[in-house]
């Protein structure tokens, strides 16, 4: 068993000095919020129903779209990510540099260039909303799209950590003895980095839940049709609504919370178990 020295442990404290303070803003931000919501919210007929059909639907429609999200900006993260951690050079730094681009431009620019991406861009002499045949803006369709631009840089940049830590010659010793390479990797590299599947599918989950900018401009905040709870925000308050607007965000905030703590427990026994 180690044991800590009584200094270590006050050192190690000490270097968390500026942490301490972020933490205490986090507190603060999550207090303000539940304090609130429980001084000004007023309850009854005059606040928000959290029974409405419209945060009902809003509730479902995140948790749909975001799980959807996180699943296919894994599912496209985790082979690109690997590919990435394999190869060096002037072409995988470059191909790094264009995957990152969509957490480096601002929320709001993405979704605008998804909106002239499908509408104002020739593709077989016309728009590829028109070419589709089914418009893809303005849809839950535009909703899952902006989520997965964002989600599934912060999933490649996640996973590339993982596959780079790991090393590459337990995968080559399985090819010495008669494994593909696709075999290798199923069998050697993806298990070894299981931990940071879940990992990145989880914070690409939570980056979907709270994504607002690119789908306001992409897929709009139409009540009823393409309202998320982070759209919903943004109607409660545009109509002046803040004790609404307060209650969906404590919402939003708790049903976050809620899953990454869930995710946390499970992969921290997923860890003891292997």
């Amino acid at each position: 068993m180690r044991t800590i020295l009584p200094s270590s442990r006050r050192f190690r404290c000490g270097l968390m000095g500026l942490g301490w303070i972020f933490l205490l803003l986090i507190i603060g931000l999550v207090t303000a919020n539940i304090y609130y919501v429980a001084s000004e919210v007023p309850w009854g007929d005059r606040g928000l129903d959290l029974l409405s059909p419209e945060l009902v639907r809003a509730t479902a429609l995140t948790l749909v779209t975001s799980t959807v999200s996180a699943l296919l900006s894994t599912l496209i993260a985790v082979p690109t990510s690997y590919g990435l951690s394999r190869f060096s050079g002037r072409v995988s730094r470059l191909l790094e540099t264009i995957f990152d681009i969509p957490i480096l431009l601002p929320p709001l620019v993405v979704g605008f260039c998804l909106l002239l991406l499908f509408n104002h861009l020739p593709f077989a002499g016309k728009s590829i909303d028109a070419w589709l045949g089914v418009p893809v803006t303005y849809s839950v369709a535009a909703i899952i799209l902006a989520q997965v631009t964002i989600c599934t840089s912060l999933a490649i940049r996640s996973m590339k950590a993982s596959f780079a830590a790991l090393d590459p010659r337990a995968e080559q010793v399985a090819q010495t003895l008669g494994a593909k390479p696709v075999e290798a990797f199923w069998k050697v590299a993806l298990p070894s980095v299981k931990q940071g599947v879940f990992g990145a599918a989880s914070v690409s989950w939570a980056r979907a839940v709270g994504e607002f900018g690119p789908i306001l401009v992409f897929a709009g905040a139409f009540r009823g049709k393409t309202e998320v709870l982070s759209t919903s925000i943004y109607i409660e308050m545009g109509a002046g609504q803040l004790e609404n607007a307060a209650l969906v965000s404590l919402l939003q905030m708790t049903l976050a919370i809620s899953v990454l703590i869930t995710v946390s427990v499970l992969s921290s026994a997923g860890k003891d178990r292997f």
